[in-house]
């Protein structure tokens, strides 16, 4: 490994060029980092610059300390303490501190783990301190069998009063020993005290209630919803629990690679992939949890299919100019129908955040029952519970770890397993009334079309020319008009993620008149049924045959 400093070949608006650092290490290993000299390059030789440079003595004094830097760096790495160009950066930076537990956190760990995983050590050693009332950095001293008992003590207090779940204050505790645990691992600290952290880290029985959402109260939000970004919030959340409660992170990886159907070949049910776009049967989205890949196949019943067939439209018009931080936009076109957002969440940990963040800020404006995302998955365990649903089944239902000996013995792909779930499923949708809410959702987002809030060609569309689609008309109530065929220029910026949707099939010999009328009257049964409750959510036991 090698550190040299260079000049950059660009100048600021003095003429001065950027003095950096260059780590190589191979070829395909080097990083750059820009120190805090500027240098005029006409001076510039060898590292240093000549005398006829103003303040040349302090220029390259500077540069000789620049080098020692770099010089200490390359004996680092060669002993070890070292061992990856990040770290290196890190050290040449000045960042890389590991005198306490909140140094050895923000600087070398934080440059070689991910961010969520960052943030959440980061959140967790805070409260873990606040817990504690303890002031300033945590030193690796600190963390002693008495500071732990401690922590018990006032964890048990906190749980009695019902202001913290028990499990919330372990985790508060294992992410800290976690930090420990890894400053040993890395040479920092040579050797950390035995800690019990079973009986330090257990708190006892929780009392606090777990937050959830009545459909009542979600009825009432739909109902405040006069914008279409008011109308995604409440649409975001019925998503996430028509799918069984996924989370925010997950709605991001759904997508119609993950469609799969349950096949009748040679006499044995399997599940294959959904070769066509025809989703009106008995599909499934074949999916393993964000956080810890619990596999969860999920039926998309018919009112969930509607939600996302409207929620796409709509996300293509207010996401259409939305870009990650590399450029990338996070709208894929109609070609796949199930997938509202595109983009991964671990390696876009603040667009994340902002981005739901910006939806959860809507529920204030609509609701003051304080309805949450994170709430969905305990509104369909709760639903559950309620119906009487065994725990082991609701654990799989939602994706979490259900035994000791799930993961050597279960297995969710089996036909039988999944209609069984699928009809406890079907029941929670039912008991929540899901296709009531699913149903005053689309009628709302009529009346906000109705207003001129969005354009029509969220709520249904067709391609019939160029720059045109064809949409349906409605009233000043947002109820569809009969037989008036209605066109509409559409931005090019727009029109192209409709540009691989499934076409309506017409027989080329019409006339334009009777081609416009024919493909509106099958846009205007479909949602018609949309807007009336037909969508029972019913399981379809018959499957596919092939010889």
């Amino acid at each position: 490994m090698k550190v040299s400093l260079y000049l950059r070949n660009r100048v600021n608006a003095k003429g001065l060029s950027p003095v950096y650092f260059k780590v190589s290490n191979g070829r395909g290993d080097q990083a750059k980092t820009p120190t805090q000299l500027t240098v005029n390059k006409r001076y510039w030789k060898s590292g240093q610059v000549s005398t006829k440079h103003s303040n040349a003595d302090i220029l390259n004094t500077e540069l000789r300390n620049l080098r020692n830097k770099g010089e200490e760096a390359e004996l680092k790495w060669t002993t070890g303490q070292f061992n990856n160009t990040r770290e290196v950066i890190a050290f040449l930076q000045g960042r890389q501190d590991n005198h306490s537990l909140d140094a050895f956190l923000h600087t070398t760990l934080k440059a070689d783990i991910k961010e969520g995983d960052y943030n959440n050590k980061r959140w967790a050693l805070s409260a873990f301190k606040n817990v504690l009332n303890h002031k300033g950095d945590l030193m690796f001293s600190d963390i002693t069998p008495n500071y732990l008992a401690k922590y018990r003590k006032l964890g048990q207090a906190i749980v009695r009063r019902k202001e913290l779940k028990p499990s919330t204050l372990t985790s508060y505790g294992q992410y800290t020993v976690g930090i420990l645990t890894e400053a040993r691992r890395r040479g920092v600290i040579t050797e950390i005290p035995n800690l019990d952290t079973a009986y330090y880290f257990n708190f006892g029985k929780s009392h606090k209630d777990v937050p959830s959402h009545t459909w009542q109260e979600l009825l009432n939000a739909i109902n405040n919803a006069d914008t279409i970004q008011k109308w995604q919030s409440c649409a975001l959340w019925l998503l996430q629990f028509g799918l069984r409660g996924i989370t925010n992170a997950d709605v991001s990886r759904i997508s119609d690679k993950l469609l799969v159907e349950l096949v009748d070949i040679r006499g044995k049910e399997r599940l294959v992939s959904v070769e066509n776009k025809d989703l009106m049967r008995e599909v499934y989205i074949d999916y393993g949890r964000s956080k810890n890949s619990q596999p969860m196949i999920i039926q998309l019943f018919p009112p969930t299919l509607t939600l996302l067939k409207y929620l796409k439209n709509t996300a293509v018009y207010t996401y259409i100019d939305k870009k990650l931080p590399n450029g990338k936009r996070i709208i894929r076109g109609m070609e796949d129908r199930t997938n509202v957002f595109d983009y991964e969440k671990t390696t876009n940990e603040k667009f994340h955040s902002r981005l739901w963040a910006a939806r959860q800020d809507k529920f204030k404006l609509i609701s003051d029952d304080k309805i949450q995302f994170s709430n969905a998955r305990n509104s369909v365990y709760q639903v559950g519970e309620g119906l009487g649903i065994a725990h082991m089944d609701l654990e799989k239902l939602v994706g979490h770890e259900y035994g000791v000996s799930s993961k050597s013995y279960s297995n969710l792909s089996k036909p039988k397993t999944i209609r069984r779930l699928s009809k406890q499923h079907r029941d929670i949708l039912e008991e929540f009334r899901y296709p009531h809410l699913i149903n005053r959702l689309v009628k709302k987002l009529y009346e906000i079309c109705a207003n001129e809030k969005v354009p029509n060609w969220i709520l249904a569309s067709a391609i019939v020319g160029k720059n045109t689609m064809l949409t349906i008309d409605i009233d000043e109530y947002g109820n569809v008009k009969e037989n008036t065929p209605k066109t509409v220029k559409i931005e090019p910026k727009y029109l192209k993620y409709f540009t691989n949707t499934k076409e309506i099939e017409v027989d080329s010999l019409d006339n334009d008149d009777d081609r416009l009328q024919r493909i509106y009257s099958k846009l205007a049964k479909e949602v018609k049924s949309d807007l009336k409750v037909v969508h029972q959510v019913d399981t379809n036991n018959s499957s596919a045959k092939v010889s």
